[in-house]
């Protein structure tokens, strides 16, 4: 988003505006970290899942350490 700011001894922002659509946010739970802006603001990376992909299963081994005493 982008909004324009107007100084004066009241200083007013603009509407904001989108600068450019993303499916970002749509699969993230975390919100922090999701994009990066370059120093002089004009290219954002940002991350997203790549097309095509999928998740592997996830195993929990629960009281491993007793079985490394066996």
């Amino acid at each position: 988003m982008s909004a324009e700011v107007r100084g004066g001894a009241t200083p007013e922002t603009a509407p904001p505006k989108t600068l450019f659509k993303t499916r970002a946010v749509e699969f993230l739970r975390d919100y922090k970290n999701q994009y990066a802006a370059s120093p002089d603001g004009q290219r954002f990376l940002v991350k997203k899942r790549a097309e095509g992909a999928t998740s592997s299963p996830l195993t929990v081994v629960l009281n491993w350490a007793a079985d490394l005493k066996q």
